[in-house]
């Protein structure tokens, strides 16, 4: 992708910027709750986490642009934002890693990890591919009913 639109479409990064520094947030607020209630996160907290952080991408778009995404947008940014939910979810690991680990146990965390995926190839695999077509789906459909329900909004005078 580049970083300037093709003619007809309209320029997608300051969502994808919304995007990305609503899900640090967001995150990092659920994050701080579930660690201070001593909860475990599952898969339902990441996909609030996407739906937080794609209305207000889809805000930020339709207060830019006074329209709904078209499909092909939709399709855009569900993609840019799938790779950078990835991308932030791998900087996130960076930062609270050594937190909770000291800089001798992170060698045998690395050395355990590695042998752990060596051993489960399929299952990591298997995974990886579904949670990142999970995140796709969320990040698609809700990007288009959160964008076309602010436009709605916006048409009919309701403040966004």
């Amino acid at each position: 992708m580049t970083s300037t639109p093709t003619s007809g479409e309209a320029n997608l990064w300051p969502a994808l910027i919304t995007f990305s520094i609503a899900y640090m947030i967001v995150s990092a607020m659920v994050t701080a709750v579930l660690v201070y209630l001593d909860l475990n996160s599952n898969t339902g907290v990441s996909v609030a986490i996407l739906i937080a952080a794609t209305a207000a991408a889809a805000q930020k778009f339709v207060a830019g642009h006074g329209r709904a995404l078209s499909r092909r947008e939709q399709l855009r940014f569900a993609l840019l934002a799938t790779a950078a939910s990835m991308l932030l979810s791998i900087v996130q690991m960076a930062v609270i890693l050594p937190i909770y680990f000291s800089a001798a146990e992170l060698p045998q965390l690395a050395d355990e990890t590695r042998a752990w995926v060596a051993a489960n190839v399929g299952l990591v695999a298997f995974i990886a591919i579904f949670v990142v077509g999970v995140f796709f789906a969320v990040l698609y459909f809700a990007s288009g009913g959160f964008s076309r329900m602010f436009a709605k909004r916006l048409a009919t005078g309701e403040p966004t």
